[in-house]
């Protein structure tokens, strides 16, 4: 819905240039900086520190070889997660 009310809004934000060629410049520049600041007021968000990355506070999981494993029994001998040491 904000996209189509944004949709028509442009063309007639744009016509405002007519008056003075900063105004719609300063309104396209204001909205998201206005957007971006709301966000902080945002529940999820509100008093807490954000992830510096994607690791949702996972350690990456260890990797250790298979030596328990042969060819005779029908599993591959390889790289399998450690889950033991979890």
């Amino acid at each position: 819905m904000s996209a189509r009310v944004a949709g028509i809004l442009a063309p007639l934000v744009r016509l405002l240039g007519q008056y003075h060629r900063a105004i719609p410049m300063a309104i396209f520049g204001s909205a998201p900086v206005l957007g971006g600041l709301l966000c902080l007021l945002l529940p999820e968000t509100c008093g807490s520190d954000l992830a510096d990355d994607t690791g949702d506070g996972h350690p990456p999981p260890q990797v250790c070889e298979n030596a328990t494993s042969g060819s005779q029994n029908g599993q591959m001998k390889g790289k399998v997660p450690c889950t033991h040491l979890i």
